[in-house]
């Protein structure tokens, strides 16, 4: 991916030489508590390993020509709400705000069923706060004292 900056007096433009995704339209991102209860699952896991899923889709070539669709493989140390086994696997790369996720790191997950382009499958929320474990640390006390309670996380 190809980045670029143009500066005109206080105006700075960024470009980036890709294809570009769905635009991002969220509003404001629910903290934790209201996020758990929207989401389908809520769990903290780490990721082992990141794939390609434009095989996922099938529709046409136009309309997923924007589409970075990833699937994120995770083992999950704690769950926070919802059924999950030990490694689950989510579908992300919907939109130019998709989270980000990279391997040997952890986090806290919010998912959904998606009912729409890869029906079945978990999706990572653009709109909910999926973040890194160490900066989430707040947001799972938070989640704790609204009765969200974890199980033990694994090691």
């Amino acid at each position: 991916m190809n980045r670029k900056w143009s500066c005109h007096g206080l105006i700075c433009i960024f470009s980036l030489n890709s294809s570009v995704g769905l635009a991002c339209q969220c509003g404001e991102i629910p903290g934790p508590v209201e996020a758990a209860k929207f989401a389908t699952q809520v769990f903290v896991g780490e990721v082992f390993a990141i794939a390609d899923g434009k095989d996922l889709v099938r529709i046409d070539e136009k309309t997923t020509a924007g589409l970075s669709l990833k699937v994120v493989y995770f083992r999950v140390r704690a769950r926070i709400k919802g059924e999950l086994s030990d490694e689950v696997s989510l579908v992300t790369g919907f939109s130019t705000c998709s989270f980000e996720f990279e391997t040997n790191h952890t986090y806290l997950v919010y998912t959904e069923n998606s009912p729409g382009l890869v029906s079945g499958r978990l999706t990572a929320k653009e709109c909910l706060p999926n973040k890194s474990y160490e900066s989430a640390l707040d947001d799972l006390k938070a989640l704790d004292a609204a009765g969200f309670e974890a199980d033990k996380p694994k090691d």
